[in-house]
């Protein structure tokens, strides 16, 4: 089931011409879902789509997270994130939980020194062997 939901997200992010990994503005993210940036503005403080929160007003948004609500709209997130609030597992059956960081704006914050540790070991370049 995975593998079929991860063919699903490749060929719709390059029929739509989006990269799964990379981060997209609140603008870019609209375009793409074929939504007003206000109402994507709206989902994102009621916790409905997943998104990265880049300092006070910065928000970014993955192209697996856009490529996600292409494929099942709002619907598997308000569920997600009903679940998360009222189960013991914190996820529905069958779907991966999202980072930490990336959810309901419910979630703590990290402090800065947190968030530029992170930035520097994901951006770090691979070492040559």
């Amino acid at each position: 089931m995975v593998d079929e939901r991860q063919k699903m997200r490749e060929g719709i992010a390059l029929e739509y011409g989006i990269a799964l990994y990379r981060q997209y503005g609140e603008e870019q993210a609209a375009h793409f879902l074929n939504i007003d940036v206000s109402t994507l503005k709206r989902w994102r403080r009621r916790g409905i789509t997943p998104h990265i929160r880049m300092g006070e007003r910065g928000v970014r948004y993955l192209g697996q997270h856009i490529v996600d609500l292409l494929l099942k709209g709002t619907e598997g997130w308000d569920d997600a994130q009903q679940a998360t609030s009222g189960s013991e597992s914190g996820s529905l059956p069958g779907e991966v939980k999202a980072p930490h960081g990336i959810g309901a704006a419910s979630t703590k914050r990290p402090d800065g020194q947190t968030v530029t540790a992170l930035a520097q070991q994901t951006f770090r370049k691979p070492s040559k062997s």
